[in-house]
């Protein structure tokens, strides 16, 4: 065998080689491709599936969103009417509490009024003072009732066996006379004009205050004409600081002039 033939057959062999080795690799690398596309596909079909979950996801999480926003807007229409309710009952509060403070003032007033009044009847035994001009009352001189004799007449005694009549004589009874007091004078030394200090006139006024003294106490007191509740209170007032009571007496008077 010479060598032309032993090149010839080695380059037969090697290019038959090389090509059962251009075959094997071509396969290899087709297998590899069809495996990388089998593998491809399903990583696209994975990341399908979890495109389509995310998309269910987010659809239910849009549906929830969606519901609690109409629950907050809900929510938010009734905080709104609450807070519109509450300032109503503001309004309204402040307005009863207007209403509160001006019955309360009102009650303060007549509170004082009548603390005014019971202080007035504890200190003057529920009459009030006067002050203005009083015209002078002459005191009454006690009056001697004397009372008419009495004759006892007793029945006629009879004294058996003989009728014996004894007529007494008459007996008379002489009573003391009863001295009726005399209504007290005012105490000069009280200045019943001090009395008007807060009272105001637009005229002249004159009038008559009639009384009862009962137990050191001024009772029954009239006016005989209609004067001002203010005024009647102090001219209360006055009687039971300037007439004694140290005696009863009834029926007495005491007119007032005050100028203007």
């Amino acid at each position: 065998m010479d060598k032309k033939t032993v090149m010839i057959g080695v380059l037969a062999t090697g290019a038959f080689a090389m090509s059962g080795y251009t075959l094997i690799s071509n396969a290899m690398e087709d297998i590899s491709r069809k495996a990388y596309v089998r593998s491809l596909k399903q990583d696209q079909v994975e990341a399908t599936n979890k495109i389509n979950n995310l998309f269910d996801n987010y659809n239910s999480i849009d549906s929830s969103l969606t519901y609690y926003d109409a629950g907050i807007f809900m929510n938010m229409e009734k905080i709104d009417n609450t807070l519109s309710l509450l300032d109503s009952l503001s309004r309204m509060n402040k307005g009863v509490a207007e209403q509160l403070k001006e019955l309360r003032h009102r009650q303060d007033g007549q509170a004082e009024e009548l603390l005014e009044i019971r202080d007035d009847a504890s200190a003057t035994g529920g009459l009030g003072i006067i002050t203005g001009e009083r015209e002078e009352v002459l005191e009454a001189q006690p009056t001697a009732v004397l009372l008419e004799p009495v004759v006892v007449e007793p029945e006629p005694v009879v004294v058996e066996p003989k009728p014996v009549v004894i007529e007494p004589e008459p007996i008379a009874v002489l009573l003391e006379p009863v001295v009726v007091p005399s209504c007290p004078k005012a105490k000069s030394s009280v200045d019943f004009g001090k009395y008007l200090k807060n009272i105001s006139f637009k005229k002249s006024v004159k009038f008559t205050v009639s009384f009862d003294i009962q137990d050191r106490v001024l009772t029954n007191v009239t006016f005989s004409e209609d004067i001002s509740g203010k005024l009647s209170r102090a001219v209360t007032k006055y009687l039971n600081t300037a007439i004694p009571t140290d005696y009863d007496a009834s029926n007495c008077s005491l007119p007032f002039t005050i100028s203007v």
